[in-house]
């Protein structure tokens, strides 16, 4: 036990004086963690790049990788764009949908429809238009809720409406001109017309006929202006001036 003792001493000095004559410098290169630094950046910069001007597919795949952290679902790569999505139209009246493929070209592009008296959907083909990855469908003479959503192979958007109101419009204008006395001319009727031609102190006289009940009409002139006619009954309407 006393040699151990007295022999420890020595071999900490023997290793202190050892360990005096090393160089820190020669342990590593001081040019490493310079280089280990811009090697990271150079990376983080190329991922960054490859976000923002990358091809979209590694832009969804980062985000799918890292939707558990950032966001509850990854937005998906291919979609449907509508328009004009949920719209409401005057009965009788035609609407024209638009489809726009995000993400991919391909065709053909379906429109699936369903009318609120039907108990089915209905399939038609939508237009390409040229030039562009848009696809086109016209329905005519909308006289019920349709309801519609567009789809190319596995690829579906979502599902929209059309509702339909039943706003009065102007069926019929009948025209009535007394010209001035001095004309000698009689009393002329022009049945379903709208432009106004006449001669000086000309009183006209207009009768409309909406296409249901109204509560009030009026004339809307060419300069942005319009005057109030006045109801004589059920859908008519009448102007003298």
């Amino acid at each position: 036990m006393p040699s151990q003792t007295r022999i420890l001493p020595l071999l900490l000095r023997d290793a202190l004086s050892r360990c005096r004559s090393i160089q820190a410098k020669s342990l590593f290169n001081p040019r490493e963690p310079l280089r280990s630094s811009a090697i990271a950046l150079g990376l983080i910069l190329f991922f960054v790049l490859l976000q923002v001007f990358g091809p979209e597919y590694f832009q969804y795949a980062t985000l799918k990788l890292y939707a558990n952290w950032f966001t509850p679902q990854a937005v998906s790569l291919y979609s449907i764009e509508i328009e004009p999505g949920n719209v409401q139209v005057r009965k009788g009246s035609d609407q024209l949908v638009m489809a726009r493929l995000i993400g991919f070209d391909s065709g053909p592009v379906q429109l699936y429809s369903r009318r609120e008296n039907s108990p089915s959907w209905d399939k038609n083909p939508m237009d390409p238009q040229k030039g562009s990855n848009q696809f086109g469908f016209l329905f005519l003479d909308i006289n019920e809720k349709v309801r519609y959503y567009a789809q190319s192979g596995n690829v579906r958007s979502g599902e929209f409406s059309i509702a339909v109101s039943d706003t009065a419009r102007v069926e019929k204008i009948d025209l009535t001109y007394n010209f001035p006395g001095y004309t000698g001319l009689p009393v002329r009727k022009e049945e379903d017309g709208g432009e106004i031609a006449a001669l000086k102190d000309t009183r006209v006289d207009v009768q409309a006929q909406t296409s249901i009940d109204a509560a009030s009409a009026r004339i809307l002139l060419q300069d942005g202006s319009a005057i109030p006619m006045r109801k004589v009954g059920e859908k008519q309407f009448v102007w003298s001036g």
